[in-house]
């Protein structure tokens, strides 16, 4: 029988890149199972929509088109009153790309309507006259986006994120992401400072008017006026590559991609029992991997039981690395972490009906910071079969916060010139951002399957 040391060392990792699945090699004195699941029949079980169709790698993708959404309100236009300011700088940089990168180009001009203006020339988007719109409504935009645009189509906005006050809903704004996440789940927000001569128009509290004139220089933050792009792709893979080819090196003041997880972590690690705990689970050896689609982020995990059949549930606990210090991510705290869990059994080469796992898991924090470990308690498996799980680990309603810099950014009163170096509500922007995208996001995914001989 194998140590306790040996099983220490032959620690349960497994690449994320990769997906291996392993499972478990025997300890004398108890049978094996049978052979366990391959990749392609667990993930074809548990979850068909990600496995791979043979000939799908190879189908050609259609030509992609940029589709560019210039906010053409009245706010925007000292931006463009003494070029070359950085937004004149950004755009002219843009379009630039576009045309060397031999994308098809369409520009639309956006405030309370959405206008296409076909193939129109960076002169007259630069031109003052371009900006006489009036109130800005973003789900509006995102509606438009959503229903008119295919899913390998590019959209990138443009603009000042100043919802108008007729407009502003903060629900229809969360509503119009989710729609237009549907199809294109990919979104990535610059942000950046630019020089601003001209008038803006208050749309919260007036303080001193209806109007504000902003003279702002662009030299420092606090004598620069805030704009941004929102990059709006229909994959992981198309976000990548539209901003490779069209924004290198523009210049962000900062930035935040909703459609990452809120928390980066490495593979999954099994923590066997203490020295002086019967060990539950005995060693493994890898099998095959998962045949995932490009971009899916999963792994497997196999687990031979090796004590004897008891009433009481398997525990398992599992580590995760943070990258960097876990506390110090978007995740306020572990313990909303929710988890959704499916299962299976495969016994006698049949499998049984996929269905919803009531969760037991638990989250923390280790002590040093720099772990989240999760533990897990499944009923035992019946003799000579094999009990899949798919986890799947979500971040919990209203548990992420919005990166650091956008406190810095924004404001909830725009009444006055000194503020005129933030965004009147940015960070409920941002928010809606986080809840239709990156709460629906998992921080973690893998299968963990738990096998028994007789």
């Amino acid at each position: 029988m194998q140590s306790f040391e040996s099983i220490m060392i032959q620690r349960l990792l497994a690449s994320v890149a990769s997906g291996a699945v392993l499972w478990l090699a025997g300890c004398g004195g108890f049978t094996e199972p049978p052979p366990p699941p391959v990749g392609g029949e667990i993930v074809q079980r548990l979850d068909p929509g990600s496995a791979l169709v043979s000939n799908e790698a190879a189908t050609t993708e259609p030509q992609r088109k940029i589709l560019l959404y210039v906010d053409g309100s009245a706010s925007m236009k000292g931006f463009v009153a003494q070029p070359p300011s950085t937004y004149w700088q950004a755009l002219n940089f843009l379009l630039d790309r576009i045309s060397t990168a031999k994308y098809d180009l369409g520009v639309h001009q956006f405030s309370d309507r959405v206008s296409d203006l076909g193939n129109t020339s960076a002169a007259s988007i630069l031109s003052p006259a371009f900006y006489s719109g009036k109130e800005t409504s973003f789900p509006l935009l995102f509606e438009h986006i959503a229903r008119e645009t295919r899913r390998e189509d590019v959209a990138i906005v443009i603009s000042d994120l100043v919802q108008s006050g007729r407009t502003g809903d903060q629900r229809a704004l969360v509503t119009a992401f989710q729609k237009l996440t549907l199809k294109k789940p990919a979104i990535l927000l610059l942000a950046f400072r630019s020089a601003f001569q001209g008038t803006y128009f208050v749309e919260g509290r007036r303080i001193v008017g209806p109007k504000i004139q902003l003279n702002l220089d662009g030299r420092t933050p606090e004598r620069a006026r805030p704009f941004y792009v929102l990059l709006i792709a229909g994959s992981a893979s198309g976000l990548e590559e539209a901003r490779n080819l069209l924004l290198p090196d523009i210049g962000a003041n900062e930035e935040f991609e909703a459609s990452k997880p809120a928390l980066a972590l490495a593979a999954a690690e099994f923590l066997p029992p203490n020295s002086g705990e019967l060990p539950v689970w005995n060693a493994y050896r890898p099998v095959k991997k998962l045949p995932l689609k490009s971009g899916v982020s999963v792994e497997a995990l196999s687990f031979l039981e090796i004590s004897p059949p008891v009433v009481e549930p398997a525990r398992l606990r599992l580590q995760l690395q943070c990258a960097g210090e876990c506390a110090a991510s978007a995740l306020r705290t572990p313990e909303r972490l929710r988890f959704e869990i499916t299962h299976s059994a495969q016994r006698g080469g049949k499998w049984s009906a996929v269905k919803p796992v009531d969760s037991r898991a638990q989250a923390l924090f280790s002590s040093d910071r720099k772990h989240l470990s999760l533990d897990y308690a499944f009923p035992r498996p019946q003799a000579l079969s094999w009990d899949v799980y798919r986890v799947r680990v979500m971040p919990g309603t209203a548990n992420l916060r919005a990166p650091l810099w956008v406190d810095e950014w924004t404001t909830s009163e725009d009444g006055t010139a000194r503020l005129g170096h933030r965004t009147f509500k940015l960070d409920l922007f941002v928010e809606a951002m986080i809840r239709s995208i990156q709460e629906q996001i998992p921080i973690s995914e893998h299968y963990l399957l738990l096998g028994r001989g007789e």
